[in-house]
């Protein structure tokens, strides 16, 4: 699910993408509760995602915002 007007909108995140790493780390090795952590970390805050979709493997970055 990408939310709209959120900031995996704006990373260009589709439905069907698969994050398989966050900042370098493996995405599986991360607990729920340090997920929700870092997701609501200070505004600006930058975020690397390696994702796997149907068109490839890429990186992006999100930028941490108010959403509301």
């Amino acid at each position: 699910l990408v939310i709209p007007n959120s900031p995996a909108v704006d990373a260009k995140l589709q439905p069907g993408d698969v994050v398989t790493a966050i900042n370098g780390t493996p995405a599986n090795s991360f607990e729920p509760g340090a997920l929700r952590k870092l997701f609501k970390g200070p505004v600006g805050t930058k975020i690397t995602l390696h994702v796997r979709s149907k068109a490839g493997e890429r990186d992006v970055t999100l930028v941490l915002r108010d959403v509301i």
